[in-house]
């Protein structure tokens, strides 16, 4: 909450005063007085494509924290470690099950 009218002198100023002067001067009594400035931080415009990147690796990390959490759900998944000849005969074995019952 400084005004703009509010004067300030860098640090190298005062060190290099320090240094060329004859005195014996002691900081806080150079200080006595005095108050910090810290100007107001500017957050600096993100690139376009940071931007993009991050929202890609955002989807990716969801989806395999998706993934993980359902792995033990999904049908397809079981069965796609599994070759087509592991999961024939289960098929074929309830296909005549239901034709057995149908002919009932």
């Amino acid at each position: 909450l400084q005004s703009k009218s509010t004067k300030y002198i860098p640090a190298t100023i005062l060190l290099e005063a320090y240094k060329l002067s004859d005195k014996e001067n002691y900081l806080h009594e150079i200080l006595a007085g005095s108050d910090l400035f810290v100007p107001a931080y500017i957050e600096p415009e993100r690139n376009p494509e940071l931007n993009a990147r991050v929202e890609k690796l955002k989807a990716q990390q969801a989806n395999r924290e998706y993934d993980e959490m359902t792995k033990n759900v999904n049908f397809n998944r079981i069965y796609a470690s599994k070759s087509n000849e592991t999961f024939m005969p289960d098929m074929k074995s309830v296909q005549g099950q239901l034709i057995t019952i149908a002919n009932v």
